[in-house]
């Protein structure tokens, strides 16, 4: 299996309505993609997102997502739950399926991943 990284600018992904914006998310979660933000969703499009994955969780393999942000505390792993005061920090979501580690040392976040299941 291929895995893509793909980083999404604000520019382009600001200009969506938040249905738009989740689905287009969503689609590429679904495909297995890890996919970068570069600015944070805000906490209302955070939960349709949580919202909508509830939906196609288990569906063609599935499993839902980790949401891994940059300035929150400690620059622990929060799953399914981010909120944030400063939005212009980029925001990485991963297929559940991939995710396996984060780990912070000297201002370096390191993603480890693996394909599960």
């Amino acid at each position: 299996m291929v895995i893509k990284l793909q980083i999404i600018q604000s520019d382009y992904i600001s200009k969506l309505p938040q249905e738009i914006k989740v689905k287009y998310i969503l689609d590429r979660l679904k495909r297995h993609n890890i996919v970068i933000l570069e600015k944070q969703l805000t906490p209302k499009e955070q939960a349709q997102l949580i919202k909508d994955t509830m939906k196609e969780i288990n569906l063609n393999g599935f499993y839902g997502f980790e949401i891994l942000s940059f300035n929150i505390g400690n620059n622990r792993k929060k799953l399914l739950k981010v909120i944030s005061k400063k939005k212009d920090s980029p925001m990485i979501i991963v297929p559940s399926n991939l995710f396996k580690q984060l780990n912070k040392e000297e201002g370096i976040l390191t993603l480890s991943i693996e394909k599960k299941g």
